[in-house]
Parts: structure tokens; sequence; C-alpha cells
């Protein structure tokens, strides 16, 4: 009889958490009416990114517009991007016979042009212009140059 009496225990017990939870359930959508929405949209990025731009150009940029040059600094030294004050040294990849008119653009944009070879522009750009450079129809990409390691060869890969 004993065990009878624990069974009926158990069946109560089961039953009282079921309607507990069913209350719960049905109560949830008045429990949520006072509960507020946090807006994600100022946390979205208010500088679209560019596909002419390389990933680290596009950040730095990102970080400039949003923050200033003391943020773009603190992001460039972390990812090994030498600056100049407010200039970043780039390679403008140019489509073919375009590399005058580009040099030309650069240089309107304040930037300096160090070299070149074929379709290819090494300049030091201000950060503030990196979109306009890469707006150009006749720029391809621009990207950071490229570190040479001393001492790797094509062997020690």
């Amino acid at each position: 009889m004993a065990e009878e009496g624990k069974s009926e225990m158990r069946k109560s017990a089961s039953l009282a958490i079921l309607m507990l939870s069913l209350l719960a359930i049905a109560c949830m959508p008045a429990v949520l009416q006072g509960c507020q929405v946090t807006d994600l949209s100022p946390l979205k990025p208010t500088v679209e990114k560019h596909s002419k731009l390389d990933s680290a150009l596009n950040q730095l940029l990102l970080i400039y517009e949003a923050k200033g040059i003391a943020e773009a600094t603190i992001f460039a030294k972390q990812h090994g991007i030498k600056l100049d004050n407010d200039e970043v040294r780039v390679i403008v990849e140019v489509k073919a016979g375009k590399k005058e008119g580009v040099t030309e653009l650069v240089k309107s944009l304040g930037g300096n042009v160090e070299t070149g070879y074929e379709n290819l522009i090494q300049a030091i750009v201000p950060i503030a212009q990196l979109k306009s450079l890469a707006n150009d129809p006749d720029v391809k990409l621009v990207r950071l140059p490229i570190e040479a390691i001393p001492g790797a060869t094509q062997e020690n890969q």
C-alpha cells in the first residue's frame, strides 16, 4: 500500500509541474510585452566595403572614418601596416594602358608616386583618399605591398 501512495504522489507532482509549465507558457506573451528590444543597427559599419580595396585597407578605412587617425594607427600597428601620419603605402593595379592617368589621379588626391612597373604603381596615399582612388574605373585593385622575407626561397616553402 505504501508503494501505491508513492506512485500517486509522483503522478500528482508530475501533474502539478505540467500545469505550472502550461501556465508559464500561456502567460509568456504578457510577460514579453514589457520587454525592450535592443536596436543593433548602430553596430553595423557605416562605411561600405569597397570591392577594389583589399581587406586590410577596407578595415583601416572603416576605422579611420569611424574613429579617427588615433584608432587607425593602433589598428595599423596591430596588423603590420606602416603609416606615415595619415598616409599609407599601397600598390595600385591599373588597367592596361591607363598607368599615366592613374599616376596623375594619385597626385591629385595628395598622394606621392614612388615607383611603377608595367600595370603596377607604388604610392603613398592619404587614408581618406583610398575610396576615391579605388572608385576610378581605370583602377583594378588597391592593396598593401607584399613584404619581402629575407632568406626565404622557394625551397624553404
